[in-house]
């Protein structure tokens, strides 16, 4: 999110430099998954846990990210193909254990945690920005374009 409200305060100017990284992640994972937040227990993290060497031993130039996310379309690809007849479906009308079956061995730890983190943490140290304090998960404090020009 920060990184969004900076570009957004640099006028929508993207850095003068870039790269894109590839063989150059040489450690670390990615975590890909669904925040369920606002409720009386905060927030609900739920997803992959995926390091760089194990997604490499599937694909070997890939990052854990690609991997994620190809999974997931790998799993809607099969399902699609076994269900001929089901027609256009949302992806809760999927079998979600039939997904997850496919998708699986190319995730890595699936795991969920409670969570104290807010939309507020981090938030106004580059810039002032409009927020409710008192209710952290309003849209208000999630929505992009906060800062005060």
């Amino acid at each position: 999110m920060l990184s969004a409200l900076e570009l957004e305060g640099r006028g929508w100017k993207m850095q003068p430099t870039s790269r894109r990284l590839s063989r150059d992640i040489a450690d670390g994972m990615d975590e890909l998954g669904v925040l369920l937040a606002g409720h009386a227990k905060n927030a609900y993290w739920f997803g992959s846990q995926l390091s760089i060497a194990e997604a490499r031993r599937h694909l070997r130039f890939a990052n854990a990210t690609t991997v994620q996310v190809v999974a997931g379309a790998l799993a809607a690809t099969v399902w699609a193909i076994r269900h001929p007849r089901a027609g256009l479906v949302e992806p809760e009308h999927m079998d979600h254990r039939e997904c997850l079956a496919i998708a699986g061995p190319y995730l890595g730890k699936l795991t969920g945690e409670f969570t104290d983190w807010t939309p507020l943490q981090g938030r106004g140290e580059l810039f002032p920005e409009t927020l409710d304090v008192d209710s952290p998960w309003q849209l208000q404090n999630i929505r992009g374009r906060q800062w005060i020009a």
